[in-house]
This record gives structure tokens, sequence and C-alpha cells, in this order.
């Protein structure tokens, strides 16, 4: 995705009700604009987290007079889980709101449950329903890469099986016998469900690529949603692809 697209994308997707229209303007699929707007509540949920807490009384009593929480999160541009808990903080332990928020059905006063359940529909980071979600699309995107690997009769081991041969840092997959892409040649592979913008790259470049090339020299990253075409000019010992590439060949 070219940066100018990207950027008119991100600054038009504020909620889930955006989704929907900018799949129309855009022609784009649907699950990378799920992903584009996850990154975007988890980046504004880490810069509001404190100021938002500190304002929960005042949350809490907007509620109690008849807001609703959804109205109110949506005000903030906050996570509506989150805000739930910092309303009801002083109402349920930590342990039954995390067990009211798995199961609302439990929760005998009515309109706590109806939100409740609104909440975790809209909470597309945060609720336990897309935390599991998150968690299952995790677990396929690795298990295509591991199909495309074996296919090919390419050696590898996984990222669990490295922790027992000692590995201080360890990719998904770290390649017995690595293979050419246009000259290039890669030696792990790392997969991630989401979208791959600049923030998210820079992220995960600090924090994982650029130990793997030091250890295990070059290798590809996949962000399965997509990412920015500009990525591939960061580094000339780290390919960025798509789901394409394990897919139908990138």
């Amino acid at each position: 995705m070219n940066y100018k697209l990207y950027k008119e994308i991100y600054e038009n997707l504020n909620g889930i009700d955006d989704i929907n229209t900018l799949v129309k303007k855009f022609k784009i699929e649907k699950e990378v604009l799920l992903a584009i707007l996850s990154q975007k509540i988890i980046r504004n949920t880490k810069r509001n987290y404190y100021k938002l807490e500190r304002k929960k009384e005042t949350l809490r009593i907007r509620w109690k007079n008849g807001e609703s929480i959804t109205d109110i999160s949506k005000e903030y541009n906050f996570s509506p889980v989150l805000t739930a808990s910092f309303i009801f903080q002083d109402m349920f332990s930590r342990r039954k709101f995390k067990e009211y928020m798995k199961n609302p059905e439990l929760i005998e006063e009515e309109r706590i449950r109806e939100e409740i359940k609104e909440v975790i529909e809209r909470d597309i980071v945060y609720s336990p329903k897309y935390i599991d979600l998150q968690r299952k699309n995790g677990i396929r995107c690795e298990e295509e890469i591991k199909n495309w690997l074996l296919k090919r009769d390419i050696r590898f081991i996984t990222e669990k099986d490295a922790r027992y041969e000692n590995f201080r840092k360890t990719p998904d997959f770290l390649l017995m016998t690595p293979f050419s892409v246009g000259g290039f040649e890669a030696k792990w592979v790392e997969s991630k469900a989401g979208f791959g913008d600049l923030i998210q790259f820079k992220e995960d470049f600090r924090g994982q690529l650029r130990p793997y090339v030091r250890l295990f020299g070059s290798g590809i990253i996949v962000y399965w949603v997509g990412h920015l075409e500009r990525l591939n000019g960061f580094s000339n010992r780290i390919i960025v692809v798509s789901k394409k590439f394990f897919g139908d060949g990138e």
C-alpha cells in the first residue's frame, strides 16, 4: 500500500462504524481496515490510558446519569472495554469484571448486561472475543508458513523448538536450509498477523528483526494483512512481504 492512501485511511478510520464506508470508498478488504484500526486503538490507548483513568469518577457519574459506555468511549476515541473497566472499577473486582467480559449473561442487572454485550462486540482489540480471534489468526498464519516450507522441502526449526536449543532470540521459523528470493537469501521467517506500517515495523525491527539479523543473517517478515511499500527500503537484509508470498507466491 502506498503511503498517501494509508494516511488517508488512517485519518478517516476512527471506529468500527467507519469500516463499511471506507471499504466501499477505497475498495480495500475489511480485514485490512480492521488491522489498521486495531493499531490506531492500541496507540491511542497507550497515549491516553492514564489521562482517562484519572477521569474515572467523571465517567462513572456520566454513566449513572444515563450515558452509555459506548458513547463515552467514542467521545474519547478509547477502548470500550477499558472505558467499562474504569466505570465499574469500584463496583466489581478485577476478577469479577474479567468473568463478566467472558460471560455477560452472569450479570444480573439488565442495563449493565446489555451494555457489556455491546462493548464486547465493538472492541476489536481488548474484548475476550477478539483477543481469542487474534490468537487463532496468529496460529493460522504460522501454519500456512509451515506448510509452504514443508511443500518445498525447506528444513526449519520453530520458535518453540529453538528454545530447547538455548537460542536467546528466535524467529518463528529458523531455516536450516535457506532459500533464495530474487538473489536474496532468507535464513529465517517472522510472521505478523497484522498490518505493517512504519511505526509497527520500527517496533518490530528494534525488538526482534535487528537481533535476528545479527544472530542468523538475512530474513523475511510477513505482515499477513499487508504493509506499506516503503518498508522494503528500510534494510537490505530484510524483505517485507504480505500473505500473497506464502499463498500464491509474491
